[in-house]
């Protein structure tokens, strides 16, 4: 069999603290995109760069292995390697790749990364030799745009690849290896989050796989001894925070736009999220709700317009004719449109929590209670 003609197998490390349906619906849509036989998830045991602090625990890689293994059964193309787990030492990922490569001969690996560490690779260990030995998927999330990988190639890796006119791959001039650049619409959510529910004894259902989810909280591994349920008598949930007005001008404009254009398409229950302090990626999120996937595509194509008027279009827009979800990336404000049982599910609001809302202007029959719009 020749190289071309080989199966294609993506690798997926890391140390699933714990396992998410993030990783999940990551997994699935690189494997859709490159047309992957199957994904191997990889745990880690030691990692290199990260500790276990006591104020944000590391679970045993033995019980990490089994949460994945849990969470992957029963779904076609997934599996689970403890390639990590009975070497011994730190888990560098130049041993991993070269054992895996053995391991799978003649299949193809192609070796799934997120932009930001691919960004850092340069201060791994060999990575020149990774390049050269696997395939490279750099898995991108909106709003980043899967178009800049002349931009995020380390330094080491310039003169070993070269960037093909697409703009989002490349190859190794020496063994033929690829990177390629990844759009995915990945769920908003991460591991570090959901240990801090657990800390506090907060719900973490929907986020984490079912079949894993009583072995996660039954572990205890992220529980603190003095941590009371938020809304138990002893320590009540804290009261709502006041809606916030937006002191930035032409934010504040953007969002009464957006906002204006979904409740002409009589979108329900609007909430706005000011998340810059938060994350990195934008300033507002707004969520709104529609009763059909057509009353779902109609508030998304009039957000689309009105920002298109006002010379400020959208990045990006994710979810076809039969979804449930939308989403439209505004750079500083990103906009999740969701069937009632959807917006349920996935819970924008849980999971920005810690994130005051804005205040909106609102007519009567919104389906939300008025309050002063900030100034625009």
């Amino acid at each position: 069999m020749s190289r071309a003609d080989a199966q294609r197998i993506g690798i997926y490390g890391g140390t699933f603290n714990p396992v998410h349906e993030g990783h999940l619906k990551a997994a699935r849509e690189v494997a859709r995109q490159l047309d992957l036989d199957c994904v191997v998830f990889v745990p880690s045991a030691t990692p290199p760069h990260k500790s276990a602090a006591d104020d944000d625990p590391i679970a045993p890689a033995h019980d990490r292995f089994a949460w994945v293994e849990a969470a992957t059964r029963g779904e076609d193309g997934f599996e689970v390697s403890d390639v990590e787990l009975v070497r011994e030492g730190k888990s560098y990922t130049i041993d991993t790749l070269q054992t895996l490569t053995e391991r799978f001969a003649p299949a193809r690996l192609v070796f799934l990364i997120g932009h930001d560490a691919f960004v850092e690779m340069g201060a791994w260990r060999a990575p020149a030799e990774i390049l050269a030995l696997v395939d490279i998927a750099v898995v991108a999330r909106p709003p980043v745009e899967a178009n800049s990988l002349e931009a995020w190639l380390p330094d080491f890796a310039r003169d070993l690849v070269e960037v093909e006119a697409d703009g989002h791959s490349a190859r190794h001039r020496e063994t033929g290896t690829r990177i390629d650049v990844l759009e995915i619409g990945a769920l908003d959510i991460s591991a570090s989050q959901i240990r801090d529910d657990l800390a506090h004894n907060r719900p973490i259902d929907r986020r984490v796989p079912e079949a894993v989810l009583a072995m996660v909280r039954q572990s205890g591994y992220y529980s603190r001894v003095d941590a009371a349920p938020t809304d138990s008598p002893d320590n009540p949930k804290p009261a709502p925070q006041q809606p916030i007005t937006l002191e930035d001008e032409e934010q504040a404009r953007k969002l009464a736009l957006v906002v204006d254009a979904a409740l002409e398409r009589n979108a329900q229950e609007p909430v706005a999220l000011y998340v810059r302090e938060l994350t990195s990626y934008t300033d507002c999120v707004l969520v709104v709700s529609g009763n059909s996937q057509r009353q779902l595509r109609a508030i998304s194509d009039s957000i689309v317009k009105a920002l298109k008027a006002a010379g400020d279009g959208p990045l990006g827009v994710e979810g076809g004719s039969d979804t449930t979800w939308m989403l439209i990336d505004a750079n500083d404000v990103i906009v999740h449109v969701f069937q009632p049982d959807t917006r349920e599910l996935f819970d924008i609001e849980g999971l920005w929590e810690d994130a005051p809302r804005v205040a909106l202007e609102l007519p009567d029959g919104s389906g939300a209670e008025p309050a002063n719009r900030a100034e625009a």
